[in-house]
């Protein structure tokens, strides 16, 4: 089968979990299939290069241009949009939707407004699978009304939930994010050798993701645990204000973000992971860490759920409940044979997102469409 991808920002460097899942995705099929990536003209990155893809590149104004700058400082449009419509309007300029059922038996998006201009004029079966969703915005809602691609997946079934009752869209089908089980696994060298029972958090450190919540906690344990914290965000310098007024400087570590290759040495390090987060579309870094052997403490929201049971392969909590949060971290910090029970099992859960798993489920879908 020949497979294309259209996504503009799946060839960059600077670049998110979205189009991670492509390349990925890619990987694992390139070797049974045909690939092309319809992607924004740039700088191709390494990783991609290397892919045995044929990548078509177009023009865009890329989102860190002065000129697209400009046009969303002076506009309601965001950079994503500047992006997508720019692409989107070279691509009919060079006919490479003429040109596209020459090179391709089915057509993937991954942004909302790819899937509204591409399915208008794709000579070829689209699919749309939805990355997640927090709310129904205008963007979602204009989608719904204007798109109209063959099929729509999503990455969890509480996506999947979320989008029936919001935009009363019926997902024919889950494939979810992959884990690579080689990288992400309990044999991954340790990157830091800790005294004290280690707790690791890892993603960005924004809003919503309960950051605050798990330093208080952290002040309860006192020099039970040292909390390590991998990531970059918009919160960064609050949260180190943050430990600085709880006065536990000496048991928070700030490492600064980590690339992607090497996170998998941070979950072997810690004895327990934590995303204390209060919304998620699925929480891959919790099934990495899970794939690593790391026991895991979440919150008890519906995307967590679908895969963490609580007391079985980690433990869950309400989401901003201190207490819960801390009393959790609490209890597996004194009982070493329960993080080992646990971790045990949340390996084997892990095992069920693997990439080979998720790429079938894909090509079952594609099968059905072609």
């Amino acid at each position: 089968m020949r497979i294309g991808f259209y996504n503009p920002r799946v060839g960059f460097a600077r670049s998110g979990g979205t189009e991670t899942f492509i390349r990925q995705i890619a990987k694992q099929l390139q070797s049974d299939h045909e690939i092309v990536f319809y992607c924004g003209e740039g700088e191709i990155i390494e990783e991609v290069l290397n892919l045995d893809v044929r990548i078509e590149q177009i023009p865009l104004i890329s989102k860190e241009s002065a000129t697209n700058r400009a046009i969303t400082g002076a506009t309601p449009v965001i950079p994503a949009e500047v992006e997508s419509l720019t692409m989107f309007r070279n691509a009919r300029r060079r006919g490479i939707f003429e040109e596209m059922d020459k090179q391709v038996d089915i057509v993937s998006t991954h942004y909302y407004l790819d899937n509204i201009l591409v399915s208008r004029v794709s000579p070829v079966p689209m699919v749309f699978r939805f990355p997640g969703i927090k709310q129904p915005s205008v963007r979602w809602k204009a989608m719904a009304r204007l798109g109209h691609p063959n099929a729509y997946l999503a990455n969890s079934r509480a996506t999947a939930s979320r989008v029936k009752k919001w935009l009363d869209i019926q997902v024919q089908d889950v494939v979810y994010p992959g884990v690579d089980l080689t990288m992400f696994s309990p044999s991954a060298d340790p990157v830091f050798d800790e005294e004290l029972v280690a707790v690791l958090y890892v993603g960005r450190l924004d809003e919503g993701k309960g950051l605050f919540e798990l330093l208080n906690a952290q002040a309860r344990l006192g020099d039970r645990t040292r909390l390590y914290l991998v990531g970059d965000g918009t919160l960064a310098d609050d949260l180190q204000a943050a430990v600085r007024d709880l006065d536990i400087e000496d048991n928070v570590v700030f490492t600064g973000a980590v690339d992607h290759g090497e996170v998998a040495h941070y979950y072997t390090a810690a004895d327990v992971f934590c995303l204390p987060s209060h919304h998620e579309s699925f929480g891959m870094v919790n099934i990495e860490a899970m794939a690593c052997g790391t026991p895991v403490v979440s919150t008890r929201i519906d995307a967590i759920e679908e895969y963490l049971v609580d007391g079985k392969n980690g433990l869950l909590v309400p989401p901003g409940d201190v207490d819960g949060l801390a009393a959790a971290l609490r209890r597996l910090a004194d009982d070493a044979s329960l993080r080992e029970r646990l971790g045990r099992n949340a390996r084997e859960t892990a095992s069920q997102f693997s990439w080979d798993a998720q790429t079938a489920r894909l090509e079952e879908i594609y099968e059905r469409l072609d």
